[in-house]
């Protein structure tokens, strides 16, 4: 394959990828009614308490599961374009 199929594959999956955090994020970050803010979900705990909060709001399961959301869109961007672009070795 060319070089620029390689490119548009990445690409593709890239933003396949983020697209699969957004709707993770709002299929899983929604607790009590309320999102979880992103801020929330992209620190680190820094104190113990931080780590409790974290824990009771299952902030470790939601943060997961939202990236496997993600890393499956871009598998599945990524196999998709990889098959339907033109000069693909699949097609």
């Amino acid at each position: 394959m060319k070089r620029r199929n390689w490119f548009k594959i990445l690409g593709i999956s890239l933003i396949t990828g983020v697209c699969g955090m957004v709707v993770g994020y709002f299929i899983f970050a929604k607790v009590g009614g309320e999102y979880i803010p992103l801020s929330e979900l992209l620190r680190p705990a820094q104190s113990l308490w931080l780590e409790i909060k974290g824990i009771l709001f299952r902030i470790v399961d939601i943060r997961n599961n939202i990236l496997i959301c993600g890393g499956t869109g871009s598998a599945g961007g990524f196999i998709l374009s990889a098959l339907f672009s033109p000069g693909a070795a699949f097609s």
